[in-house]
């Protein structure tokens, strides 16, 4: 899918303007370094490393915790898990995952 056709689908669906605008942005400035063969300075790649960051953040999901019977007299806090730096851990070959 180009970058056209996704930010064409993405209004189709009716997603916000301000998530489309932020997709559109982040894809084209990917696809003048993909296509063009732009090469771009320290400056314009932390743009996009922290429009990708935007992006993530603007869109994601937050879960509440279900309530039990013993937890409904208590106050339901609200879950996040925010990542602000990329992590450079690795899973250590010999953990099962799935």
């Amino acid at each position: 899918m180009t970058t056209t056709q996704l930010i064409e689908t993405m209004k189709e669906v009716e997603i916000e303007n301000e998530h489309i605008q932020l997709v559109e942005d982040f894809l084209i400035q990917c696809d003048l370094v993909k296509f063009a063969k732009y090469i771009p300075i320290q400056e314009e790649n932390q743009k996009v490393v922290d429009q990708a960051f935007e992006i993530v953040n603007t869109t994601k999901i937050i879960f509440e915790p279900e309530t039990s019977e013993v937890e409904e007299t208590a106050p339901a806090e609200k879950i996040t898990t925010e990542i602000t730096e990329p992590t450079t851990e690795t899973i250590p070959e010999d953990m099962e995952v799935g």
